[in-house]
Parts: structure tokens; C-alpha cells; sequence
């Protein structure tokens, strides 16, 4: 957060010359995105986030998908401190390329998610997150939060939906 900026001309001009993104050119999906900063920096993290998160919503916007109004918080490691338990999506580090996947929580932290894929490694989380917000995409209905709609899905079903089975 930047206050008491006198040359914002200038400010931006710097950004630009940085590569930082303007908030414009982000997609909604990505701008709901929270990663903890995990792998090096954290000394309790088994996995990325902050790293890897950007490289899974690339394949998400890839897939047409980048207007979907869904949030995902990562951390990498149990202790969450992205809070990722009550997010909509929300993913934790669970070991080497090991990963938990929730889904169902509520943006304003009233509702804990739920398990969708227990142990999911980083190959098969982008099938599984194009798969999951193509999901949110074509099946929940308008004017119904995705957190909500997700919380009401049995696991099962979203698996089939989304396509990517066979994982614990």
C-alpha cells in the first residue's frame, strides 16, 4: 500500500520499467489469489506457493477461465497462514510436490472447506484447478457465491466433473 504519493506519473512510470502489473491487467481470478511466501523463505514450508500459485493461474486464464469469480489461498505448509481452510479453494503443503486441496470455505471465514482431493501432487493440480473453475464456470448458478455452491457438492461428483480421478 502506497500513501502520500506526490508524483504518481513518476510512481507508475517506475512500476512499468519493473514489469509490475497493473491492476487492470490482472484477471479476476488471479486479483482473489492469496499465497504465503513458503519455499525459501519460510524455514516451516514443505512446498511453494507464492512461487507456483502465478504459474497455475497462467493455466487457468490459458483455459479461458481467468473471469471466474474464484478465490484460492495456498500456503506451504499445514500451519496456513493464508488462511486456505476457509477459503473457496483453498490448497496446503502437505509434503515434497505433496498438496491438500479444499474447496467449499467462505470468503468472510464463517465456513471451514472440505477435503476435495486429499494428497494431490503440482503435475495434477493444474488439470485440477482448470478442471475445478471450468466446473464453477458452467455449472453454479448465477447470483450464488462459488464457496457456497462448492460446499453443497459431494466430492465425488465435482472429482467426475472436473476429470481428474484416481488421486488419494
Amino acid at each position: 500500500l502506497l500513501t502520500g504519493v506526490t508524483d504518481r506519473a513518476a510512481l507508475l512510470a517506475i512500476l512499468d520499467r519493473h514489469g509490475v502489473a497493473k491492476a487492470e491487467s490482472v484477471s479476476h481470478a488471479r486479483s482473489l489469489g492469496i499465497a504465503c511466501p513458503a519455499k525459501p523463505t519460510c524455514g516451516l514450508a514443505m512446498t511453494d506457493a507464492e512461487n507456483v500459485l502465478p504459474s497455475w493461474f497462467d493455466a487457468i486464464e490459458a483455459a479461458g477461465l481467468g473471469d471466474v469469480d474464484l478465490e484460492i489461498r495456498m500456503t506451504g505448509c499445514p500451519n496456513n497462514c493464508a488462511r486456505p481452510p476457509s477459503a473457496e479453494v483453498g490448497i496446503f503443503g502437505y509434503g515434497k510436490n505433496d498438496h491438500v486441496l479444499l474447496i467449499g470455505g467462505a470468503r468472510n471465514g464463517s465456513r471451514l472447506g472440505t477435503p476435495l482431493y486429499a494428497r494431490i501432487s503440482g503435475q495434477q493440480m493444474i488439470p485440477a484447478l482448470v478442471g475445478l473453475f471450468r466446473t464453477v464456470k458452467q455449472r453454479c448458478p448465477s447470483g450464488v457465491a462459488p464457496g457456497d455452491w462448492l460446499a453443497q457438492q459431494d466430492p465425488a461428483q465435482l472429482r467426475t466433473w472436473i476429470g481428474v480421478e484416481g488421486v488419494a
